[in-house]
C-alpha cells in the first residue's frame, strides 16, 4: 500500500463516518416514527428510508446508507465496508488512488492486517486519532 492510497483510504473512511454523524444528528431532529419521508435542510429535500437496521439518507447530489441499530456498546463510529463502498461510488474522482471496488476491498483488509482497522463482526472500527 502506497502512502498516498493509505491516506485516501484514512480521508473517505473520516468522510464517511462524519456524514454518518450529519445524517444521525438529522434523523434525531427532524424524523419522528415514520419508516421513510423527506424533510428540508439548508432548503433543500432530504430522503430517508429506514431498511432492517440501517437507515438510506439520500441528499441531491449523494446518498450516506449505514447501520442505525448501533452495537451493543452503543457506538456508531463504525462501518459495514459494503456501505463505505457505496459511498465511494459518488467520490471516485476525489479518490483516485483507490481505483475500484477491488482495490478498496483489499486496502481495507491490509488496514486491518496492520492494526488500522479493528474488524468486530462485520464492522471495521478506526484505530487512529
Amino acid at each position: 500500500m502506497t502512502k498516498e492510497e493509505k491516506i485516501q483510504l484514512i480521508s473517505i473512511i473520516d468522510e464517511y463516518l462524519m456524514e454518518v454523524e450529519k445524517a444521525k444528528l438529522l434523523l434525531e431532529k427532524y424524523v419522528e416514527g415514520s419508516r421513510k419521508g423527506t424533510f428540508a435542510y439548508k432548503g433543500k429535500t432530504v430522503r430517508y428510508k429506514f431498511h432492517g437496521s440501517g437507515c438510506l439518507v439520500s441528499y441531491q447530489d449523494y446518498d450516506v446508507d449505514f447501520d442505525y441499530d448501533f452495537n451493543d456498546d452503543g457506538r456508531y463510529d463504525g462501518f459495514d465496508p459494503w456501505f463505505l463502498l457505496q459511498f465511494w461510488e459518488y467520490r471516485r474522482s476525489k479518490y483516485p488512488m483507490l481505483e475500484d471496488r477491488d482495490k478498496l476491498e483489499g486496502l481495507l483488509e491490509e488496514f486491518v492486517e496492520e492494526k488500522m482497522l479493528i474488524q468486530n463482526e462485520n464492522f471495521y472500527y478506526p484505530n487512529w486519532s
